[in-house]
Formats: C-alpha cells, sequence, structure tokens
C-alpha cells in the first residue's frame, strides 16, 4: 500500500488560467499507482493568495485521508490490511480460525489480484462453473 502524502504544492500561473499539479492515487491493472495530475484552478485575473486558497480548499480531503483509492485495492490487500486486522479480532475465536483457513485456501488463490470493485455476484457464479 502506498503511503499516504501531505501535499501543498504551488499553483502556477500559465497562459490566462492558474493550474495545480498533483499527485493522484489510482490502479493499472492490480498495480497502484501514483501519477501527476494538472487541474486548472482559476481564471489568471484572480490574485495568487486568493488562488492558493482554492487549492487548500481543493486538496483538504486528499490531505486529511477522506479520498481513498476505496474499491480499487485488490482482494489480497484488502484482506490483510483492513479485514484481518480490524474485523476479524470481533469475531469468537472459532469463527477466526474457521475465516481464515476459508481465506487461505480458497478465497486468496482465486480472487488474489482481483479488485474489490469487480468482485460480484456474476464473479463468483463463474468461478463455481469452472470447478
Amino acid at each position: 500500500m502506498a503511503k499516504r502524502r501531505f501535499q501543498d504544492p504551488k499553483p502556477e500561473r500559465v497562459g490566462k488560467c492558474w493550474y495545480l499539479r498533483i499527485r493522484q492515487d489510482g490502479f493499472r491493472g492490480s498495480v497502484r499507482t501514483r501519477t501527476l495530475k494538472r487541474i486548472k484552478l482559476a481564471p489568471a485575473s484572480i490574485p495568487e493568495r486568493e488562488v492558493r486558497k482554492i487549492a487548500a480548499e481543493m486538496l483538504r480531503p486528499v490531505n486529511q485521508g477522506l479520498i481513498t483509492v476505496g474499491s480499487a485495492v485488490n482482494f489480497s490487500t484488502y484482506v490483510n490490511a483492513t479485514y484481518i486486522p480490524t474485523e476479524l479480532p470481533l469475531l469468537a475465536k472459532t469463527t477466526q480460525d474457521s475465516y481464515q483457513g476459508t481465506i487461505a485456501k480458497y478465497l486468496e488463490p482465486r480472487f488474489n489480484s482481483i479488485s474489490r470493485h469487480l468482485l460480484c455476484n456474476g464473479t463468483f457464479q463463474g468461478s463455481q462453473a469452472r470447478e
């Protein structure tokens, strides 16, 4: 999982507009990537101080961790980084053992590199038909 970083880029005036260059997390296939994106902020007639306020307001959700890649996380990353540390300890010990065995034996080998948003009933029905 890529580390979340605080972003505070300086807006730059290009032609008749102010632009901001930010890094945005995403997935390319099943690999998490961080790409550089240029966003148009405002017309060049607005003073730099106001443009900096607009930029800070746009980046606030990203810097506070409110916007994440979310469902684009692959199944294995979600299970190991989120489900096992946070949800599994809330269950009874026998249920934990059963779930960990099922995850290790059946789910991870089949759905290891598939993104969570691609998992639906069709995915599961198709996997049963192949076996």
